[in-house]
């Protein structure tokens, strides 16, 4: 809920004092989500290395280049979602593969090798 409110209160900020018209933040507000989405959810569904860690900072990576990309540059070089997109996968491959990857029981149950009893009984013990 803090999140929320702290990201509104960005967003209120932005639109107030960034001069953007409304076009203009519609395409920062998509260039900030289009990397979160594509990478913690569809890059978890094809990458079994992907971790909690690496998708995190892959959303927060993403969303901030989208976001001074749009506000350094504007459309002049290409649309912000196009380098956040890239900075997004980056972060989220490098950290992913720099950190503890996912247990084999959770890896296991999401790309069929396991089931879901398994699962439950894996996140009880822990």
């Amino acid at each position: 809920m803090i999140s929320t409110i702290v990201i509104g209160i960005g967003g209120i900020l932005t639109a107030l004092y960034s001069g953007l018209g409304v076009l203009d933040l519609i395409i920062l507000a998509e260039s900030c989500l289009i990397p979160i989405y594509l990478f913690s959810v569809c890059g978890c569904t094809h990458f079994k290395r992907l971790n909690a860690a690496g998708v995190l900072s892959g959303m927060i990576t993403g969303a901030i280049t989208a976001f001074v990309w749009e506000l350094k540059f504007g459309w002049d070089l290409v649309v912000p979602v196009f380098p956040a997109v890239v900075v997004c996968a980056a972060m989220t491959f490098a950290v992913s593969y720099m950190t503890k990857a996912p247990d084999a029981v959770v890896v296991n149950t999401f790309f069929g090798d396991g089931t879901k009893d398994e699962l439950i009984a894996y996140n009880s013990r822990h």
